[in-house]
């Protein structure tokens, strides 16, 4: 008889709904699934979830269904919950998902095609026959869809039902779908693999066709014993090199070393049971619950550069990742005219040409050897290590080579651009011309005239990436083949949609699609490249051999021979988790929930059952609640969604601060929307009355100490232990959120017992969320508190994860993990910081967190990296370079199929039938054919009729580039912020960020984008001349013209 599930394992289990929710909610048809719960949910609560799907839609009645079980008191109803799945045609993807057995990946390029595809397939496909050849469909699926082609709506409606319901099937859907068309409708096969046809009559041969689809990624081979089909792409299901060399392998081949999950613990009770205080060699693993993200969270990634500028305008259009109004992907940096002027001169300091003397340890030379021999690399190597410094030397050696080699060292953060060039590339600069630039003067320097003028540049991707694209002004474009050596810092960045693949996929579709040579040789450098969220061999390889296919590397180098020199220079701290109950009463907690009780019975009635506050999972709520109200245009249901997000994030910094802070977030928020007050409605003034009706309790509970935060009480003895016992201690906190930087700085210094040890600042985030103002920071004072570090001003650093990686940060001998565990590149960064001797790494976490589980998680993937990488290097040159051809082709395809979905989209949808709404008040804010683009990021309404729909208010003017932001705009209507002012080659224009609106078509149908890129129709780009000549009413000459 199985055991009963205890309170860890319902916990455990509730976590994972909450960080899968979104595909279950995707994937998911309840009523399928519905008759075999036989616990956790009542007849009544069957009817009701029924209802939902039938009158509303699947997916609202997956999500009921969900908070259902998760707000269920019966024990074993997520081991309920995962049964029935496993038992139920077309949902046991979702049991392996859930069990960890299952990659994530739900398609997504496939599925965005095919709704771009769909009206051709629904006019054309012949439902009834697909139906019977498509083997993920269930049997309820295949009968909805014969129903319907019968009775309920004729064909279209039965391709239709076959549609939706197909994409919910699980991994294989795509490939059985194309097989089906195949025969039944070769012209709708055709279509979807971009092969032209005339009829019946295919325009290519069928040797082409058949490489077109093994390059797409997803040819299909017929299985004629079974009748089922397979993609060849998928190694999940193939004979790869990869899986059977893995299956075969021996001791010999490293794979003993890699923890099977066998190893994990299968409750959380038995993760805190293998917890020891020196985990250095602990061999005990647990299960991985991901990490949990609050709204302001730095994520590790606030100042890097994310598909845009390198910097933000607007104080309150910075996304969590770096975002701002110009573009809603830019970010800040924010250094005087005074400091640019020295860089040019810097740039221009006289080569006297002395060779550069750099000098590498044992280990170093090591890992630079397949560099010197000009194969493409990967280099791997502990934080601390030394890496930039194989990077200068291998540029000093290929320029030796190659006199008129043009070398590029990129960067995904502003700071390093100007620690690399003061650093280790400096000793290059005695016999090269070293520059370096970033969003800042990328405005006022021609980046093309800088390559052709210095050897050396170092500068933030993003730039490389719009000069790769060419913008306005087609004479600054420049080409990959311009570049003899390219080097990427942090490479494990390269992946998805970040500016490193971007850059990449170019690369490779140059060298794939082109066969063009010539192309620069390529070095990464990174601490670790992480599994992908693997948690066994097989996929752990695969992310590793993704990595490299990204990179297009030959070899991924380790140290092997000199690992005694690379441990002597590389101390292992004392690794410790310190796990800690939570409060016993909670009233202050108590309070906040029942006023968000209160707001939530504001909403419609299918919203007042939520109980989750709190979590991440009503966090997600609300961002769905969110966009609902956008779609409906009901500014009460924003207004809800604006102030339950906030007491949400209150809830939050209570369970991680003290009660006070949690007051005082909801404090500053309500006198930022008193600021706004002429903009109010009913609503807005009845939720401001109710906060402060319950301030004055809500005060008085959160100055009761003895309900203080018992996490706090731990972490203050763990500082009073580092501090008293080490001599000259210098260390880190990490923390989650921003706020909570200010918060636990506070505390510290409000602590006479703390403030007598502690010489304490913040590390945060360049970039500010409109939550989030007094919190960010400039990149001056981001470099000023780093150099009082560095100066002994400072012996102690609170910091969110942006001061995990790349940072010029002193060697430590204490860090703090508080309550804070992301993924393992994040922790094997982190602890990298406490490299001193004599050194610790301690996780302080909550009972009730799973973070204990997480760091167990993370400890088990690093040494399921370290295996894979050494079984990807133990693999014979073929099978490697099969692997990684094979990755490539398919990495390429899809991103061809993405940029196909969103032409196609964009051709539909034209900008003539659509308008910008203010998210808050509804009002129609412009035409969407009178937005205009700026250096293919800035996006500017140059309309004089626009100008009367928004106030300005003016603040300091902040220069980035050629762009200066003097102020931000509201909605002249309810007050919410739009964008910024800003000032272009001397003409004001105010520039949009597109999360603040809706855009809704003529139709009727809206859309909520969260960044321009995600917009489906063309904006064209800024025609300066002719927008100077409207206003001024004065012909002007075009220099271009002139000459």
């Amino acid at each position: 008889m199985a055991a009963e599930p205890n309170d860890s394992d319902r916990q455990k289990g509730y976590r994972l709904l909450e960080l899968f929710a979104g595909r279950l909610v995707q994937d998911l048809t309840p009523s399928q699934i519905l008759p075999q719960f036989t616990i956790g949910l009542s007849s009544a609560d069957k009817e009701h979830i029924k209802n939902v799907e039938e009158h509303e839609s699947d997916e609202k009645a997956a999500e009921l269904l969900l908070d259902k079980i998760i707000n269920s008191e019966e024990r074993g109803v997520f081991a309920e919950f995962v049964n029935v799945l496993d038992r139920s045609e077309g949902s046991k993807h979702l049991a392996k998902l859930l069990r960890g057995e299952e990659d994530v990946d739900d398609l997504q390029p496939q599925k965005q095609l095919l709704r771009v595809l769909a009206p051709n397939l629904i006019n054309d496909m012949n439902a009834d026959t697909l139906r019977t050849r498509i083997l993920c469909l269930t049997d309820e699926d295949k009968d909805a869809i014969r129903n319907d082609y019968d009775r309920n709506g004729g064909p279209k409606k039965a391709a239709d039902t076959l549609l939706s319901r197909l994409v919910k099937r699980g991994p294989t859907w795509f490939s059985e779908l194309l097989h089906a068309l195949k025969k039944d409708s070769p012209h709708l096969y055709h279509q979807i693999i971009g092969v032209k046809s005339d009829g019946n009559e295919i325009d290519r041969s069928e040797t082409d066709i058949a490489e077109k689809e093994l390059r797409a990624g997803f040819a299909v081979t017929e299985n004629s014993a079974s009748g089922s089909t397979q993609r060849v792409s998928d190694t999940s299901n193939d004979n790869s090199c990869v899986e059977n060399a893995i299956d075969n392998a021996d001791s010999d081949h490293g794979l003993n070393s890699i923890p099977q999950s066998n190893d994990l613990p299968t409750s959380k009770d038995d993760a805190e049971s293998k917890l020891v205080v020196d985990l250095s060699e602990s061999k005990d693993q647990a299960k991985p619950t991901d990490s949990e993200n609050i709204n302001d969270n730095d994520d590790g990634n606030v100042n890097a550069v994310v598909n845009g500028s390198d910097v933000p305008l607007n104080v309150d259009d910075v996304a969590n990742t770096g975002g701002s109004c110009l573009g809603d992907e830019t970010q800040q940096t924010s250094e005087s005219e005074s400091e640019a002027k020295s860089e040019v001169s810097d740039k221009e300091k006289a080569v006297t040409g002395v060779e550069p003397v750099i000098s590498l340890r044992d280990y170093q030379a090591e890992l630079s050897e397949p560099s010197l021999a000009g194969k493409n690399t990967v280099v791997c190597a502990p934080t601390g290590s030394g890496k930039t410094r194989i990077a200068a030397y291998v540029t000093n050696e290929h320029l030796k080579t190659y006199p008129d080699g043009k070398v590029l060292l990129l960067v995904n953060k502003v700071p390093l651009v100007e620690q690399h060039f003061k650093k280790e590339f400096s000793l290059l600069q005695s016999k090269y011309k070293v520059s370096r630039l970033c969003g800042e003067t990328a405005g006022k320097v021609s980046f093309k005239q800088l390559v052709e003028c210095n050897s050396v540049v170092i500068l933030t991707a993003q730039i490389l990436e719009n000069a790769l694209k060419g913008g306005e002004d087609r004479e600054d474009k420049v080409f990959l083949t311009d570049f003899s050596l390219l080097i990427f810092d942090e490479c494990h960045h390269t992946q998805k949609g970040e500016v490193y693949n971007n850059i990449m996929s170019q690369y490779l579709t140059l060298k794939i699609e082109q066969q063009m040579t010539g192309l620069p040789q390529i070095l990464g450098l990174t601490a670790s490249l992480g599994v992908g969220g693997a948690m066994d061999k097989l996929r752990a390889v695969r992310h590793i051999l993704q990595l490299c296919a990204n990179m297009d590397t030959s070899v991924l180098k380790t140290v092997k021979t000199q690992e005694k020199g690379l441990e002597k220079h590389n101390n292992e701290p004392k690794k410790c988790v310190e796990v800690v109950a939570d409060r016993e009463v909670d009233p202050l907690g108590d309070e906040l929930k029942k006023i968000m009780k209160e707001i939530q019975q504001k909403l419609p009635a299918e919203y007042h059952n939520r109980s989750d506050f709190g979590t991440q999972m009503y966090e997600q709520h609300i961002t769905t609640l969110n966009s609902t109200a956008v779609k409906k245009e009901s500014r009460l249901m924003m207004t809800i969604s604006d102030h339950l997000r906030k007491y949400n994030d209150a809830l939050l910094i209570n369970d991680s601060v003290r009660m006070v802070d949690a007051i005082k977030y909801l404090e500053e928020f309500y006198e930022s929307e008193e600021e706004r007050k002429q903009g109010f409605d009913e609503l807005d003034e009845e939720l401001m009355d109710l906060f402060e009706g319950r301030f004055g309790k809500l005060t008085k509970l959160s100055k009761k100490k003895e309900n203080e935060n018992p996490k706090l009480v731990k972490l203050k003895a763990q500082i009073l232990e580092e501090y008293t016992d080490k001599e000259n201690a210098r260390g880190i906190i990490f923390t989650r959120t921003r706020q909570s930087t200010k918060a636990l700085m506070s505390w510290i210094n409000e602590t006479p017992e703390l403030k007598k040890y502690l010489k304490v600042d913040r590390l945060t985030g360049t970039g500010a969320t409109s939550g989030s103002r007094s919190v960010a920071m400039t990149q001056k004072e981001q470099q000023d508190v780093i150099r009082k570090f560095r100066e002994g001003e400072l012996n102690c650093l609170i910091a969110t994860t942006v001061a995990e990686e790349g940072l010029d940060i002193p060697e430590c001998n204490v860090v703090i993990r508080y309550n804070l565990v992301t993924n393992e590149i994040a922790m094997v960064q982190a602890r990298g910081r406490a490299r001193a001797e004599d050194s610790s790494y301690t996780l302080l976490a909550g009972k009730n967190s799973g973070a204990a589980e997480r760091e167990l998680s993370n400890m088990y993937k690093e040494k399921l990296e370290k295996g894979a990488v050494d079984f990807v290097q133990k693999m014979q040159k073929e099978d490697f370079k099969k692997e990684v051809d094979k990755l490539q082709v398919q990495a390429l395809n899809n991103r061809k199929i993405q940029e196909a979905s969103l032409r196609a989209k964009k051709r539909v949808r034209q900008s003539t039938t659509a308008h910008l709404i203010c998210r808050k008040c509804n009002i129609v804010a412009c035409n969407a054919d009178k937005i205009r683009k700026i250096e293919d990021m800035h996006h500017v309404v140059p309309d004089e009729e626009f100008q009367e729909m928004f106030i300005v208010k003016e603040f300091t003017p902040m220069e980035y580039g050629d762009i200066v932001c003097v102020g931000k705009i509201i909605c002249k209507q309810c007050e919410r912020d739009w964008g910024s002012m800003i000032l272009h080659k001397g003409a004001l224009l105010p520039c949009l960020s597109i999360k603040n609106f809706g855009l809704k078509f003529h139709t009727g149908f809206i859309l909520t984008p969260k960044k321009w890129k995600d917009v489906p129709i063309e904006i064209q780009a800024l025609d300066f001349m002719a927008y100077i000549e409207k206003k001024l009413d004065i012909p002007l000459v075009d220099v271009k013209q002139k000459e």
